[in-house]
């Protein structure tokens, strides 16, 4: 579980929150309104209880939508989400893939976690 924690905080999946200073219903205002960026602190926002309850299968749900406007950073973390099973079924393979479409984009976290997907867990990407 250490591994996941530290994997999960390289991958900066928890860490644009901590930071954020803003009205939450103005957040989701602009969230419903189809502002990727919004609609993946939204996502932030419900995964982590920053003014709202927290709320995994809420937070999927963002991340999907922002993910769908090919959001980098909400790719990232739909990764996360399959890979621990945050308001979805757990599926490794769907998590490698959100990971790659981050990744594609040059987003070095995502890079970072595609390593891991293979040095630490073992799982999807094989050696040739």
């Amino acid at each position: 579980k250490k591994i996941l924690l530290f994997a999960a905080l390289a991958c900066g999946v928890l860490s644009g929150w901590a930071q954020a200073s803003f009205n939450i219903d103005s957040l989701a205002q602009q969230a419903q309104a189809g502002n990727a960026n919004a609609q993946y602190e939204l996502g932030e926002c419900y995964e982590n209880g920053l003014s709202v309850d927290q709320d995994y299968g809420k937070a999927f749900g963002w991340y999907l939508k922002a993910a769908q406007q090919n959001l980098a950073k909400a790719q990232l973390s739909l990764g996360y989400c399959y890979q621990e099973g945050l308001g979805v079924e757990a599926d490794e393979a769907t998590a490698a893939a959100f990971f790659l479409q981050a990744a594609s984009q040059g987003l070095p976290e995502a890079q970072y976690c595609i390593s891991t997907c293979y040095g630490y867990f073992g799982y999807i990407i094989q050696k040739n």
